[in-house]
């Protein structure tokens, strides 16, 4: 699926597989078509991981668990831009999907995964554990409600079960909703003692 071709708008939200059978074309003559006629600017969405590899991944010790996902508003919609549903719901859907459904791992490794384990491996001092002196970044979830409500087709959407959500010690979620405060900071490579 096509989430983005800032020279040809129209392109947005479709199936390159649709385009292919509209013109009568392979689909890698239409992949060639639109790289020519977005001079190479496209993004695209796909579903391409293998959930053999996902759940090997899980469970393997040394893994963590994270997101190259951005921050969007729901207002980014009215671009027409399709995002990736990570961008809005990752870690409910390790949290609901893989911990509480498919019960991989425990509640605290699953935690452990997404905080404090990459907090130790990329020594960011004071997060990811809470722990008196430590920055108060806490997310309050519902273990029975958690999961992520994004899809490729809909990636718009806030995940259900978020209850509450403090950042540096201010609340940005508050009962499900979001406060309009932005506490965070960058935490910058050279605080990260590489």
């Amino acid at each position: 699926r096509i989430a983005l071709s800032p020279l040809n708008k129209g392109l947005a939200r479709q199936k390159i597989s649709d385009i292919a059978a509209d013109q009568g074309k392979s689909v890698e003559e239409v992949v060639i078509d639109i790289l020519l006629a977005s001079g190479g600017r496209v993004v695209t969405s796909m579903e391409v991981l293998s959930e053999k590899n996902v759940t090997a991944a899980i469970h393997h010790p040394l893994s963590m668990v994270a997101s190259n996902g951005a921050g969007y508003s729901l207002d980014h919609r009215a671009t027409g831009e399709l995002v990736h549903p990570r961008n809005f719901g990752s870690f409910p859907k390790f949290l609901g999907t893989y911990v509480r459904d498919l019960k991989l791992l425990k509640w605290e490794e699953a935690i452990h995964k997404v905080t404090g384990k990459p907090a130790k491996k990329f020594n960011i001092p004071k997060r990811g554990v809470l722990r008196k002196g430590n920055f108060a970044d806490v997310a309050v979830i519902h273990p029975k409600k958690i999961q992520s409500a994004a899809n490729i087709e809909n990636p718009y959407q806030y995940p259900e079960g978020v209850n509450w959500v403090l950042v540096n010690g201010e609340i940005v979620v508050q009962n499900g909703v979001l406060s309009g405060a932005r506490p965070g900071k960058v935490i910058r490579k050279s605080h990260l003692f590489f």
